[in-house]
């Protein structure tokens, strides 16, 4: 890893033990958050910080990561394919659903049942299932998407419709969108529980969304990554660009490079390829 940029944000140890991380994806997917997640959890934890994760909103492809559905239908719960990654990495005793309470299975759409016009290929109508958990858990199937599915794909979903634990609502496209919306608020009431319950804290956002939520814009430190790169910026002032972009947004309908243009950043590391591995990036990242 190679360091550059601004050096004056430095860290005690024990400042770490309590702090809020809010990892965001500068592209819409393959930035490198989870596998960045991993190696800041994995060595906060050898140096005995007490660290609980948390993925407010995940949305997972079936199709490209169909290891998803197999595992949701064995366990009875949808379940996010990078929450799974931190809890076991974090070696959590927290529920699946307090860390991830809003989680989303997506399809591919049959394109040739669209007459090939890729102007309906739209993230809304990809939704095949929901999960939100809360004080209990609700499973929801998106009707009216699961006939723009190929037959193979559609009884995929069926069948772990099935195998779900408790009852599973059948929903339309427009009251899918309802349920996500008020699904934020049991998303910070989760984040803010984890916060309660542990010392450090480290937020995965998802795509390349500014945040997941509001309260994951309460963070000490933002880290912005994309392939090789993880550009740290501190949190009140992150904070204070997303709210200039705000103008009757959420935070999630907020890209992360809208925001970046606005700030300077702490510090700029280079990361190695997963497979390489990123020994000592704790001490990169908080320069301790």
């Amino acid at each position: 890893m190679k360091n550059s940029g601004a050096s004056k944000y430095h860290l005690p140890l024990w400042v770490i033990l309590m702090i809020k991380v809010l990892i965001v994806g500068v592209l819409s997917e393959n930035s490198g958050k989870t596998t960045l997640a991993e190696a800041l959890i994995s060595e906060a934890i050898e140096k005995g910080v007490d660290v609980g994760v948390s993925k407010p909103f995940c949305s997972t492809n079936g199709w490209y990561h169909y290891e998803v559905i197999v595992r949701s239908a064995e366990f009875g719960l949808l379940l996010g394919r990078d929450i799974q990654r931190l809890h076991n990495v974090a070696r959590s005793i927290e529920s699946v659903e307090l860390e991830n309470p809003v989680c989303v299975l997506a399809m591919p759409l049959d394109l040739e049942k669209l007459e090939w016009n890729l102007m309906q290929n739209l993230s809304m109508n990809q939704i095949a299932m929901i999960r939100v958990s809360g004080k209990e858990t609700k499973h929801y199937v998106v009707n009216s998407n699961l006939e723009r599915f190929t037959g193979i794909l559609r009884k995929e979903v069926e069948r772990l419709s099935k195998a779900l634990k408790g009852e599973v609502q059948e929903i339309e496209i427009e009251d899918a969108e309802e349920i996500l919306r008020k699904a934020r608020d049991l998303s910070n009431e989760a984040l803010k529980e984890i916060k309660r319950r542990h010392d450090m804290v480290v937020i995965e956002s998802f795509s390349n969304v500014a945040s997941p939520n509001t309260e994951s814009l309460d963070s000490d430190i933002i880290i912005a990554v994309s392939p090789g790169k993880a550009v740290i910026y501190e949190g009140e002032k992150y904070r204070r660009a997303v709210d200039i972009l705000l103008d009757f947004k959420d935070p999630w309908e907020i890209t992360t490079d809208g925001v970046l243009r606005l700030l300077k950043p702490l510090r700029t590391i280079e990361l190695k390829p997963k497979e390489l591995g990123n020994k000592g990036i704790l001490k990169e990242i908080f320069n301790f």
